[in-house]
């Protein structure tokens, strides 16, 4: 659901919710944006993965996981004690609590995206987790849209805390942004709305929604590749759940050339969060 932030400044206001984002505030007039937006007609999976070897590679190890134990796809290229946690989180049955149908048992589709060290904002106040062993391991379940955290100790090699977050979708991992990025390439509205231009794509895992869309109406996991041509961006709806576009958005830009131009407030915000919320902070009554 919707999850609103008001700000004491009048210009700043942010809305996040499980599968979009907005940013507004007043700022110099800007171009209209005369390019069409639009749906993407369906397009063939079978087709797609063709062209797409990360793509082909991909569905055959889900529908491989989907008939192991336990049923999650895995994050590859962790070593040392991110893979240790990994492993241990995906012992625990309380993290795995939501990878199969409470009813019928059946597998319901999950996947690693994140296994990091843990921020100091990531354990509960009443948990204790060595420091500079303690990794926060986040799943996320395609068909439930929830993602389940688990914090573990590695130093001891147990699970420290669970929690299960409805309708909150995690960071995608490099590789599946990647993918995002390939299949907005492959997709004839893309092609066409780029005319050839060979344009890098920007942000490509800013989740997002696109009104009428199964993005918007069955929460999917939806991110926006975003394409920079001249005066104007060009966003890529990518579904992550089907693995397929599902529309295209034109934006225009910010005078300095990028979707999301850098402000003084930008900037404040960016140094308050890596100074006070990656950080603990001890203050003492009179500071």
């Amino acid at each position: 659901m919707a999850q609103s932030f008001l700000s004491p400044n009048p210009f700043v206001s942010l809305c996040l919710c499980g599968s979009s984002f907005s940013i507004s505030g007043q700022a110099a007039p800007h171009p209209t944006p005369t390019r069409q937006n639009l749906l993407a007609a369906p397009m063939n999976p079978d087709s797609l993965a063709a062209q797409i070897p990360a793509l082909a590679t991909r569905r055959a190890d889900v529908t491989a996981v989907l008939q192991a134990s336990p049923p999650v796809l895995t994050l590859a290229g962790l070593d040392g004690e991110a893979a240790q946690a990994q492993t241990l989180a995906l012992q625990d049955a309380d993290f795995l609590a939501y990878t199969a149908d409470f009813v019928t048992g059946a597998p319901l589709r999950s996947e690693i995206m994140a296994v990091r060290p843990s921020l100091p904002s990531d354990q509960p106040a009443d948990t204790a987790c060595t420091p500079d062993h303690c990794y926060r391991v986040e799943l996320y379940n395609y068909a439930l849209n929830t993602t389940t955290v688990a914090l573990v100790d590695t130093a001891v090699g147990q699970i420290i805390s669970v929690a299960h977050l409805d309708n909150v979708q995690p960071e995608i991992p490099p590789a599946l942004a990647d993918l995002a990025v390939q299949i907005a390439r492959h997709a004839p509205e893309v092609i066409a709305a780029l005319g050839g231009v060979d344009a890098d794509a920007v942000m490509p895992n800013v989740k997002t929604a696109l009104n009428g869309s199964q993005c918007e109406r069955s929460q999917h996991l939806c991110v926006a590749p975003t394409f920079l041509l001249g005066d104007q961006a060009l966003w890529a709806i990518v579904d992550l759940t089907d693995e397929w576009l599902v529309g295209i958005r034109w934006t225009a830009l910010g005078a300095r050339g990028t979707p999301a131009p850098v402000t003084e407030r930008s900037l404040q915000n960016e140094i308050v969060y890596e100074n006070y919320c990656r950080q603990s902070q001890t203050l003492t009554q009179g500071d």
